[in-house]
């Protein structure tokens, strides 16, 4: 399920929304054919649809690779924000080693950030011998904390026209910001416990979607009633914000 969202802002609907300086997260969609806007660790690239699946929207998407040029779990983990604990938190054996990238930018409470996520593995490739019981996973991070979007063992993985065994196909995330202020989002792949089969991560369309205004109550008694022209400026306000959104399989 793709879930596509048009934001239209008029800058004068502050009115609620004071201190907001986002706007739309740095080359999110990755059109610019770079990783420009985006800190990289690790083995990064942008792919178009020759990687063997396209991006989720527009032309290029991001990829995140566990195998050569990965960087060690130490790296991985302080790139991240987390200690080593937490990465290796729910999989099973020690991150040998990964990829990644990440940006911060200025959030507001309740705003959404969504996201499209591709994982892939060769980890149950016949042709590498057995399965063994690790989890190579890709990962989203904020604010401290690790969600992990799939691993070899989750079930979700078919089978894949890249140059992977095996792949989830694009599915879409989300994070709700708790709080205003600035928040950094990761995503990255790891290899768990060997390092000798690769697994990799496309990420493509990142957007922010902010949350819905909530009329204010009316003036109680002893309040004073707002000057028509205070009036008059929310009511453009609300008028200058638009939400139009899309979903398709």
């Amino acid at each position: 399920m793709k879930k596509v969202s048009i934001l239209v802002l008029a800058s004068f609907l502050m009115i609620g929304f004071a201190g907001y300086a986002g706007a739309a997260i740095v080359n999110g969609d990755f059109e610019t054919g770079n990783l420009g806007g985006w800190m990289t660790t690790g083995s990064t690239s942008i792919e178009d649809a020759g990687f063997g699946t396209g991006p989720s929207e527009g032309t290029y998407q991001a990829f995140m690779s566990s195998g050569t040029g990965s960087v060690d779990a130490d790296a991985l983990a302080t790139f991240l924000g987390l200690s080593l604990a937490e990465l290796n938190a729910g999989v099973g054996s020690p991150v040998i080693e990964g990829s990644a990238i990440k940006q911060t930018i200025t959030v507001v409470a309740d705003e959404e950030i969504f996201f499209d996520w591709n994982f892939l593995t060769n980890e149950n490739d016949p042709l590498n011998g057995p399965p063994i019981t690790t989890f190579d996973g890709g990962v989203f991070v904020t604010a401290g904390s690790k969600v992990i979007l799939a691993d070899k063992e989750s079930g979700l993985l078919g089978s894949s026209t890249t140059g992977f065994f095996q792949e989830t196909g694009y599915l879409t995330s989300s994070y709700t910001a708790l709080s205003d202020g600035t928040l950094t989002i990761g995503f990255g792949v790891y290899d768990v416990l060997f390092n000798d089969v690769d697994s990799g991560l496309l990420l493509d369309n990142i957007r922010r979607e902010l949350p819905t205004t909530v009329p204010p109550n009316p003036p109680g008694p002893g309040q004073a009633v707002p000057e028509p022209g205070t009036i008059m400026l929310l009511g453009f306000g609300l008028l200058g914000f638009a939400r139009v959104s899309r979903r398709k399989l």
